[in-house]
Order: C-alpha cells, then sequence, then structure tokens
C-alpha cells in the first residue's frame, strides 16, 4: 500500500476541541489504546498532534479488469491522512475503503496503527502472527503472507475459535518476526473468520493466503517517520516436549529481540551489515541430514503430539522450516541433504520406524502416525548454539 512516495499536500495541527474525539475514536476501535498512561505515550498532554494530508506519487489502485479472484482484491486507496506526534512521527494512519455490502455508505473509513506506534503499544491488534526473517523481505516486496508459513500463538488461535465480535472486529493483523514481540507489519485478512477458523482447527490445512501487506518498516509510511528501530523485550522461547538448556545459560536458549530484528530487517537493506563470521557459511550434507532429522522430532513433539495427526507432509514441512529457523543458525534444506526431496525423508523415517505415512490422493503424503517410544522422541534434547555445526545435538 505504501510502496509508492508520498507527497505531503498539507499539514495542519489538530485543535483543542478535536483532540478528545480523535482519542475517543482510537480507544473505540482498540480497546488496548484505553487509558491516559497508553494514549500519552503516544500523543503527550501539552503536545500537539499534527495531521499530514499525504497522496500517493502513482496510482495504487488495481486494475479496471479487477483480479481473477476476489479476495485477492487489492484496497489500495492513494490519499491518507497521518497521525503525528508533535515530532511529526506517525502514529497513525487514516484512509476510505469501500464499503462491502453497506447501501448507506460507498466508504467507510480505516485508521490504522504505523509500526511505530506499535512498537510502544504492540497489542493494539488482537491477531499477531509470526514469520520467519526471510519472508519479511518477501512482503516488503509486496507479496502475501501465506498461512503455512506463519506460526500462530495459542492465545489466537483460541480467539478465533472462541469467535470474534464480527461486528467490531478489525480485519487486519499484526506481524512479527520468531522471537521477538516487536511487530514489523501490518496486513489485512486475506480469509474470513470462519475460514481461518476451520484451518486452525485441529486437523485443519494450514495453507491460504492469510494477509495481504498494508504496511512493513521500510516502506514509504515508515519513512515520513525518524526510521529508528525501537526493540522491545523478547519472547520467551517456545516450548518444546524435551528439556531445553544451554549448559545452565537460558539465555542463549532464545535470540534476543535486537538480533532478531536486525536479523528480520537486512533482507530489506535496514540494518547494519553485522559480523557472522562466528557461523559457518555450509554445513556437510551428514550433518544436515542430521539436523533434519532432529528438527523433525522437535516439530513432531511439539506442534503434533495432542492428537493432531494426521498431518499433511506439505504441513509438516512448513512447520519444520520455522522452527528450524529459531532453533539452529543453519536454514533447512533439503537439496543439501542427501534424501534431496522430502517424500524421500519422510520415507526414510517411516523406514527407521519413527512414523508411518499414508496416500491423501496421488502425490499428497500425510504422516499417519509417530512412534512416540522411539529415540528419536525421547531423547533429551539440548541447545548448545556455539557447538560446532548444529545447534543442537542429543545428549
Amino acid at each position: 500500500m505504501f510502496k509508492h512516495p508520498l507527497r505531503i499536500k498539507s499539514q495542519t495541527v489538530v485543535k483543542k476541541s478535536e483532540r478528545k474525539a480523535l482519542l475517543d475514536q482510537l480507544s473505540a476501535v482498540y480497546p488496548s489504546f484505553t487509558g491516559r498512561d497508553v494514549q500519552s505515550d503516544l500523543f503527550p498532554d501539552g503536545e500537539d498532534i499534527k495531521t499530514l494530508k499525504v497522496v500517493a506519487a502513482s496510482p495504487t489502485a488495481a486494475p479496471a479488469s479487477g483480479p481473477k479472484n476476489p479476495k485477492d482484491a487489492a484496497i489500495t486507496p492513494d490519499t491518507f491522512v497521518v497521525y503525528c506526534n508533535a515530532k511529526t512521527q506517525p502514529f497513525f494512519v487514516s484512509f476510505d475503503v469501500p464499503s462491502n455490502g453497506c447501501a448507506k455508505k460507498a466508504f467507510r473509513n480505516i485508521i490504522l496503527p504505523t509500526v511505530y506506534a506499535l512498537w510502544k503499544c504492540p497489542k493494539l491488534f488482537p491477531l499477531n502472527f509470526s514469520t520467519v526473517p526471510e519472508v519479511v523481505g518477501k512482503m516488503q516486496n509486496g507479496a502475501d503472507l501465506m498461512l503455512a508459513g506463519v506460526t500462530v500463538s495459542e492465545s489466537v488461535t483460541e480467539l478465533v475459535r472462541n469467535g470474534v465480535e464480527t461486528e467490531t472486529f478489525l480485519p487486519y493483523a499484526s506481524v512479527t518476526v520468531l522471537g521477538s514481540n516487536l511487530p514489523i507489519a501490518i496486513g489485512s485478512l486475506m480469509m474470513d473468520l470462519a475460514e481461518l477458523r476451520s484451518r486452525l482447527a485441529p486437523g485443519g490445512e494450514l495453507k491460504g493466503k492469510l494477509l495481504k501487506t498494508c504496511h512493513i518498516a521500510g516502506d514509504e509510511l515508515w519513512a515520513l517517520g525518524d526510521k529508528s528501530l525501537q526493540p522491545v523485550e523478547p519472547l520467551p522461547p517456545a516450548p518444546f516436549s524435551g528439556e531445553l538448556s544451554a549448559g545452565g545459560n537460558s539465555e542463549k536458549a532464545s535470540t534476543s529481540a535486537a538480533d532478531t530484528l536486525v536479523d528480520a530487517l537486512r533482507p530489506l537493506g535496514l540494518a547494519g551489515g553485522g559480523s557472522e563470521a562466528g557461523l559457518p557459511v555450509e554445513i556437510s550434507e551428514d550433518d544436515m541430514d542430521a539436523l533434519f532429522q532432529r528438527v523433525l522430532a522437535i516439530t513432531l513433539k511439539s506442534k503434533f503430539s495432542d492428537g493432531k495427526l494426521p498431518v499433511l507432509a506439505s504441513t509438516l514441512n512448513s512447520q519444520m522450516m520455522l522452527i528450524g529457523r529459531r532453533v539452529s543458525p543453519h536454514s533447512l534444506d533439503i537439496k543439501h541433504t542427501s534424501y534431496r526431496k522430502f517424500a524421500k525423508f519422510l520415507e526414510e523415517m517411516e523406514s527407521d520406524c519413527l512414523l508411518t505415512i499414508s496416500k491423501v490422493k496421488e502425490g499428497v503424503q500425510a504422516v499417519a502416525s509417530v512412534v512416540w517410544k522411539h529415540p528419536a522422541c525421547v531423547t533429551k534434547l539440548i541447545y548448545c548454539k556455539s557447538c560446532h555445526p548444529i545447534a543442537l545435538q542429543f545428549s
């Protein structure tokens, strides 16, 4: 939405008589914004609230012919009102979108926080999805966020399953990088709540387009501000069934928010180079085989141990990619293993009596069951980030 340069048409200051109405509007849309302390973090008492009317330098509207799939329709206005603090740091952006199914109004107003606001109030959106840094770079280039490429917290899953008030629900969500609670992007939902609920239900297929990127660190809306990066506290490490330790130092079990943010922003050209001399560029084929086997065991135990089988091989593969990125400094690459293909890898694991494979249809496999007493599933896990060249070793 903000890939094109923005031109400021006018700049004004919100009148005192209008200030309370604006804050009340934000509180109505974002309940977590309610409260004097929260509001003063963004708009301190006694300081002006500025509004910028900006226009995209080039048209961003969808082609007249329209997309083939209605779900792919991009709501991309080209006129925006940006609400800033006294230092012209953009915190909210307002724009009009077509009002679907409403005969009274042709358009409805949407007001979204910027990443600057989310760095101060990270819980504005009830829905948040986490992904890996490699995906962030693709989102910055305009790619949609796929459901198979995210991890979903239990709180978000429960919120979707228990139902959301559809009348007041804002169909947008924030995106964070695994290992940090710092929202780095905002997107509009590309599937309705009913479909999302069915896909997050036990046995549901984690596939389909989840979010269309609206705003991301590094775009032109972000560039209106001071272009600062302000990390917050890291999320606790993901739960594993096995013991996760780091030679008595639990801090090594999770990546700091600052490191994670730099890792996420490097594909966008927003972070410094940073030294990675301590990590080998490549690992051997045998080590990649071992890493795949270990990440498979972790994924099965942490994601599919509670009656969530069978699981499609494609879904298992996606979850392994996400978990592998979190627990190892090396990216999983099946082409660098002796298996060459994920289907072959699963067949080898079946021959090793770790799991059984079932055929869903031609060309589609699923893991039907797992032998939880297999040594790969009962061995205690030790996290060792400094050991070479694999970040996970078995005791």
